[in-house]
């Protein structure tokens, strides 16, 4: 997982949970599996974890000194070594492929007015 960010120093905590909870925020049940600190404010962040088949992941942000700006996320990234052989991709194209009918198309270009002298 990867995240770019507004150029600032902090630390980016990684969760993985299975159910999410009333209250988003507070992340309970979720459990903490990486961490990492960008002590230098150079606004990326990379981590490797092993999901451990949760269905969430949930991202926390900390700073040394908060103010009133907010903060900013350009990009966030995941990443997964799932084998091809697991993969089913022979329903994918159906996904994009459209059966339906068009309507006919007309057999010469429509005819454009000249507007101009």
């Amino acid at each position: 997982m990867s995240a770019i960010y507004k150029a600032e120093s902090g630390r980016l905590d990684v969760y993985v949970m299975n159910e999410l909870g009333e209250d988003h925020a507070a992340l309970a049940g979720a459990k903490l599996v990486a961490t990492v600190s960008d002590t230098e404010g150079h606004g990326k962040a990379a981590v490797e974890f092993d999901p451990q088949g949760a269905r969430y992941v949930a991202l926390r942000w900390s700073e040394p000194a908060r103010g009133r700006e907010p903060f900013e996320i350009s990009e966030i990234s995941a990443f997964g070594d799932v084998p091809l052989g697991l993969l089913d991709v022979l329903p994918i194209p159906n996904a994009f492929a459209s059966n339906q009918v068009l309507p006919p198309l007309p057999e010469t270009p429509p005819f454009i007015p000249v507007v101009s002298p």
